[in-house]
């Protein structure tokens, strides 16, 4: 049986085009609500301490797992994928985030030492918020195009679907997504307004393995899901808030310091600007832009970050 998630506590969408809306969906967020960028700083204060504390402790942690509900939001015919499309993607999450994924193989022997099994698993709910019995997927049909461009996707009045109690569950929107680049966003935690948005929004072609992905080049093995729920435990890019500046930073001391987004598949070892020891830009992370063949690895830095996202008590 699947539980629930323990506390893990309206403007347009940014326009501009991007792989992942989460770093500017968050701007904006912040510059419409400056009170979101004081509970971030607590959060971000709070992340420090409780990493601090850790050090030097044994810990002999149980995995922890979390219960997700998907919310297909459908148009077209291919934009209701199958459930078996969506198990996929729960099968590459736990992959992914367990270090059990068969390409964890590939990743390089500089960066072994810090890659990290981050002991979360997913699992689909098995009791809906009404107690009832559900194999925690919902299907809405709508009949708007581009629904992650609006405000629509999380109301069920405005014809896309309301969240689950947001602090008992993930929810994950799997939706059209438009064809501007954009694969997905995910709220990074204290930055959803209003609170019932919080959760992640990914393009249906970008979700899982099968069905409509099996066709999508470069980003079709669930990865995008597997970056966006670093997002929502949060993870920054691997560049910090913004890319172009070795002064930026993804607040993580293990991954090292990285100018700008990488793509496709480099060849190890690479630099940049801001990257020139430690083996180099660690493109095959999964908070990396890079192809998803290509990414294989969170770090220990990054598990720990997760973590303490798990044991933070809200306001």
């Amino acid at each position: 049986m699947c539980g629930v998630l323990f506390t893990l506590s309206g403007t347009q969408l940014p326009a501009q085009s991007e792989q992942c809306l989460s770093a500017s969906l968050r701007n904006a967020r912040v510059d419409a609500n400056p009170g979101l960028a004081q509970k971030a700083a607590r959060l971000e204060q709070f992340t420090q301490h409780w990493i601090h504390d850790q050090k030097g402790k044994l810990q002999l942690r149980s995995p922890i797992t979390l219960s997700g509900v998907v919310h297909v939001l459908w148009r077209t015919a291919a934009e209701n994928i199958s459930d078996a499309q969506i198990q996929s993607q729960i099968e590459v999450l736990n992959e992914d985030f367990r270090q059990r994924n068969a390409d964890f193989s590939n990743t390089p022997a500089a960066f072994l030492g810090i890659a990290a099994d981050v002991e979360i698993e997913f699992c689909l709910a098995s009791v809906d918020p009404d107690g009832n019995s559900t194999n925690g997927i919902t299907r809405t049909q709508t009949d708007i195009d581009n629904i992650r461009k609006t405000e629509d996707w999380y109301s069920t009045f405005w014809g896309g679907k309301d969240a689950w109690d947001v602090d008992r569950y993930i929810n994950i929107w799997a939706c059209d997504i438009g064809d501007d680049g954009t694969l997905g966003f995910a709220y990074i935690p204290e930055t959803a307004d209003p609170p019932e948005s919080d959760g992640l929004v990914i393009g249906h072609q970008y979700f899982g393995k099968i069905g409509t992905a099996a066709n999508t080049e470069f980003n079709n093995l669930g990865r995008t899901v597997t970056h966006e729920m670093g997002h929502y435990f949060n993870l920054e890019h691997l560049w910090g808030i913004d890319r172009g500046s070795c002064e930026e930073d993804d607040f993580v001391s293990d991954t090292p310091n990285q100018f700008e987004d990488s793509f496709a598949c480099p060849t190890f070892p690479l630099f940049d600007d801001c990257t020139s020891e430690r083996g180099g830009v660690q493109f095959m992370n999964f908070m990396d832009y890079s192809d998803d063949a290509c990414l294989t690895m969170f770090t220990e830095g990054q598990k720990m970050r997760m973590l303490a996202a798990l044991n933070w008590q809200a306001d």
